[in-house]
């Protein structure tokens, strides 16, 4: 979601970096308010989240400003809307296949068109399966969606859409929290490699799993009124351990040696 907003006029969207745990999007120097089909989801600054797929996602919208304030209990910096791909009556059908750097292997699907003839049941199934390192020694981006979706259309005034969810992400973290020296000022010792792994191999981990389900119904009455009524489930269970840098307790000197090679951990 990140690279998708790096063009938005206003919105800093990777303020602090590649992270496999959040997308840490600002929007006017603010956090945003973060919706999921219309409907408030979690926190954009929080971990132990669910970080939507965005081959899951149609598009997404940016309201930016005061005005975001209308659509609920929102940041003023803005509104991000996340919307979900939904069945169409058209038939498509799409596979893909991803190879790239660090060794990351991805299978995508997309399927959606029509269950009845007539067009009343319509059907979408979106999946992805990833296996994949990442920039940082061993941090794996690894990655498991099944997303079906189901819409009855008895009429046409009358549309109810059913969407589930399942996703399971099974990373690291990134952020290795390095001393300034060998990062930003050369050490006696050069820089310090962007793939150095600062935490425990067999100890650090990110792992969340995210199972939900939401129901979207519309009803018009006429060209003067429609009824939408919108609701969602959703369960997260993460696993979340690391280890790094203790560059608290003398962030001037964090060293444990002469040869300014050893620090502490946390």
């Amino acid at each position: 979601m990140q690279e998708t907003l790096r063009y938005v006029p206003g919105v800093f969207a990777d303020a602090y970096g590649g992270d496999a745990r959040g997308d840490y999007t600002l929007v006017r120097g603010q956090e945003p308010s973060r919706y999921l089909d219309g409907m408030q989801g979690s926190r954009l600054s929080q971990v132990l989240e669910w970080r939507r797929d965005p081959f899951a996602l149609e598009r997404i919208e940016v309201l930016r400003g005061p005005s975001s304030v209308l659509y609920g209990g929102a940041s003023t910096g803005g509104v991000l809307n996340e919307v979900t791909k939904r069945p169409q009556a058209e038939s498509h059908n799409e596979i893909g296949v991803q190879y790239g750097s660090f060794d990351r292997k991805q299978l995508q699907m997309d399927s959606t068109g029509k269950l009845t003839k007539d067009g009343e049941w319509l059907y979408r199934f979106v999946g992805v399966l990833r296996d994949s390192d990442s920039q940082t020694d061993y941090v794996p981006n690894d990655r498991i969606l099944l997303a079906p979706s189901l819409t009855w259309r008895p009429t046409n005034d009358i549309s109810w859409t059913v969407l589930g969810n399942y996703q399971k992400d099974s990373s690291s973290s990134h952020s290795a929290f390095l001393p300034i020296e060998g990062v930003l000022t050369r050490s006696p010792n050069g820089y310090i490699p962007v793939n150095r792994f600062a935490g425990e191999p067999n100890f650090d981990r990110y792992k969340i799993t995210t199972g939900g389900i939401t129901s979207l119904y519309e009803q018009s009455f006429g060209d003067a009124l429609k009824i939408k009524q919108s609701f969602r489930y959703s369960h997260t269970d993460g696993d979340y351990a690391i280890l790094y840098p203790d560059l608290y307790s003398n962030p001037s000197n964090p060293f444990l040696d002469p040869a300014r090679r050893t620090v502490a951990r946390l």
